[in-house]
């Protein structure tokens, strides 16, 4: 018993001092790495679809226009989008989605389904050939004022009908004097 702690004592000091003397000769840049993305909201090794909003216009004192954007690191064959009852949908254009044939369906109740009955997907968004990471845009009305959140809950599908994982942040906009934010979620 004594030998085994007297030897691992002696490992345990070994291993501390070849490290210390190791680090020691390491440049700083080495020690301490800096990376261009570290610095950035957007990285391209991000493991996730990323989805976004931004308010393209203002059409009257109560409805807006917003674009809906997705840089997605999967093909979508489908989404879903559903807002909440403080939010009334008024018109939906497609934009990615009108570019491969996606039919884009919508209800009172601020349902938006998009997807290709021909198995067209959108594409994975490639910030270097794309322009542009819009999907679609949505013309929506509510009482700003009185309404600062509106959490929209989300679905992707993958080509095989597989739900896919996707990333948001809390968007906030300024619109008539009011605060309001927009989330994606599931």
């Amino acid at each position: 018993m004594t030998k085994k702690l007297i030897l691992l004592f002696c490992c345990n000091i070994f291993f501390t001092m070849n490290s210390n003397t190791f680090n020691s000769n390491l440049p700083k840049a080495f020690k301490e790495p800096k990376s261009k993305w570290s610095e950035n909201n957007y990285s391209n090794l991000r493991k996730d679809n990323f989805i976004n909003m931004s308010v393209e216009k203002g059409v009257s004192n109560e409805s807006i226009w917003v674009t809906l954007n997705c840089e997605n690191i999967d093909p979508i064959a489908g989404f879903q989008f559903e807002l909440p009852n403080n939010l009334e949908l008024l018109d939906v254009e497609g934009l990615r989605s009108d570019e491969v044939g996606f039919q884009l369906h919508k209800n009172n109740n601020g349902l938006i389904l998009g997807f290709s009955m021909s198995g067209e997907t959108i594409s994975i968004y490639d910030k270097d050939k794309n322009n542009n990471a819009a999907i679609l845009k949505i013309h929506v009305k509510s009482d700003f004022s009185k309404n600062i959140k509106f959490p929209i809950k989300t679905i992707l599908a993958g080509p095989k009908g597989q739900k896919l994982t996707f990333t948001s942040v809390e968007e906030n906009f300024k619109f008539n004097d009011s605060n309001i934010s927009f989330l994606f979620n599931e």
